[in-house]
C-alpha cells in the first residue's frame, strides 16, 4: 500500500469583521449599540469603522421612530441627535422638524425651535404633499402654529405669539387649546405690563407705588412667581418681614407644587412658561435668603437659620460664591445666636 503524496500546504489568512465596539457581537447587545450610535453619532462621523455598521445608511424615518422613542422616556437629547441625522438625510422631513422643535422647546431653547418651525413652514410644498388625510395635515399645522407661538413666549415677544394663536383658531374654529392660550397669553401680557412699571417705581425709590403696581399684577395672576418675588423684595426694603414673608411662603410652595397638571382645564402655554429645575432652584435659593432677612428683622433668629440652612442645601456646589455667602451668612447668624444664649446665661445666674 502506497499512501498518496503529501498535498502542497497554503497559507490561508482571515479576520474578523471590524467593529466599532471591541465585543463580540451578539444579538441581545445590538439595539443598545445602535442605540449608543445614534446618540454619539456626530462625533463618531469620521470613525471609519461606522461605515460597515449596519445604521450608518439608514432610512430617514428609522431614525425619526428612534427618536421618538427616545422622546417618550425622556431622554431629550438623545431624540434631538436622532431628529438631526434624520434631517441630515432627508432635510425634507416636515414631522422630525416638528419633532425636533418640540425637544428644544422642552429643553426652554427658544431660538433653534423657532428655527425649526420656521423651516418647516417654509417646506409648504412638503406639508401639503405628505399626509395622506385632510385631518392629519389640519393637526400638524395646528401643532406647528402652536408651537411657534410658544417658542415666541418664551422670547417675551408676545403680539408675535398672540398672532399665531389667532392663526389656529382660524384653521380650526373647534380647536380648545388656541383659545386657552390666548386667554392666558391676553392675561400675562398685562401682568408683564403691570410688572415692567413697577420693576420701575422700584429702581427709582418709589416703594409704595412699585408695591401697588405688583399687587395690582398679582391679582390678575396669583401663580405669577416672579411678581410674588419682585413684591417680596419691596416689602423687605419697606421694613415690612410679615408681607415679604409671606410673599417668599407663596411663591415657595408654587415652585414646590412643579408644572400645572396636564388636565383638560390646564393651558399649555403655562406648562411651558414653568421655570426649568436649573432657574427652579436658583428661585428658591433667593426666595429663602430673602425669608430669612426677613425673619431676622421680626428677631426670629432660629427660623431664619432654619432658612438659610435649607438654602444651602438647595445651592448648587457649582454656584461656589453662593455657597460661600450662604455659609458666612449661617456662621454669622449661629455667632449671634450663641452670643444671646451666653447672655441669658449670665442674666439667669
Amino acid at each position: 500500500y502506497l499512501p498518496p503524496p503529501i498535498r502542497e500546504s497554503v497559507q490561508l489568512s482571515f479576520r474578523h469583521t471590524p467593529r466599532l465596539f471591541k465585543t463580540p457581537l451578539r444579538q441581545s447587545t445590538k439595539k443598545r449599540e445602535e442605540e449608543f450610535i445614534i446618540k454619539n453619532r456626530s462625533k463618531l462621523r469620521d470613525n471609519a469603522l461606522l461605515v460597515d455598521t449596519d445604521v450608518s445608511n439608514v432610512d430617514p424615518f428609522w431614525l425619526t421612530t428612534k427618536g421618538d422613542e427616545f422622546y417618550q422616556h425622556g431622554d431629550i437629547v438623545s431624540a434631538i441627535n436622532a431628529y438631526s441625522e434624520a434631517l441630515n438625510a432627508d432635510g425634507r422631513m416636515v414631522e422630525t422638524l416638528l419633532a425636533r422643535a418640540a425637544c428644544y422647546l422642552d429643553l426652554r431653547e427658544a431660538d433653534p425651535c423657532i428655527a425649526d418651525c420656521m423651516a418647516a413652514l417654509k417646506l409648504s410644498d412638503s406639508i401639503e404633499t405628505r399626509f395622506e388625510t385632510d385631518e392629519a395635515r389640519l393637526l400638524f399645522q395646528k401643532k406647528l402654529l402652536t408651537t411657534l407661538g410658544m417658542a415666541f413666549c418664551m422670547k417675551t415677544e408676545h403680539d408675535k405669539a398672540l398672532e399665531l394663536f389667532h392663526s389656529v383658531l382660524q384653521l380650526d374654529k373647534n380647536d380648545h387649546d388656541a383659545p386657552r392660550n390666548m386667554r392666558y397669553l391676553e392675561t400675562l401680557m398685562e401682568v408683564a405690563d403691570l410688572k415692567a412699571k413697577a420693576d420701575k417705581n422700584f429702581s427709582m425709590g418709589s416703594l409704595e407705588e412699585a408695591k401697588e403696581n405688583y399687587s395690582k399684577a398679582e391679582k390678575l395672576d396669583p401663580g405669577h412667581i416672579q411678581v410674588l418675588m419682585n413684591r417680596s423684595a419691596v416689602c423687605l426694603a419697606m421694613q415690612d418681614s410679615a408681607a415679604c414673608s409671606k410673599d417668599c411662603s407663596t411663591a415657595l410652595d408654587l415652585l414646590s407644587k412643579g408644572k400645572p397638571k396636564s388636565d383638560s382645564s390646564a393651558c399649555a402655554l403655562a406648562n411651558i412658561l414653568h421655570p426649568t429645575p436649573c432657574t427652579k432652584r436658583k428661585w428658591q435659593v433667593i426666595l429663602l435668603c430673602r425669608r430669612s432677612a426677613a425673619k431676622q428683622l421680626s428677631n426670629d433668629l432660629r427660623g431664619a437659620l432654619a432658612d438659610l440652612e435649607l438654602a444651602k442645601g438647595i445651592t448648587s456646589n457649582d454656584d461656589d460664591v453662593a455657597v460661600k455667602s450662604i455659609a458666612k451668612d449661617i456662621e454669622n447668624l449661629k455667632a449671634k445666636l450663641n452670643s444671646i444664649k451666653t447672655q441669658d446665661t449670665i442674666t439667669n445666674s
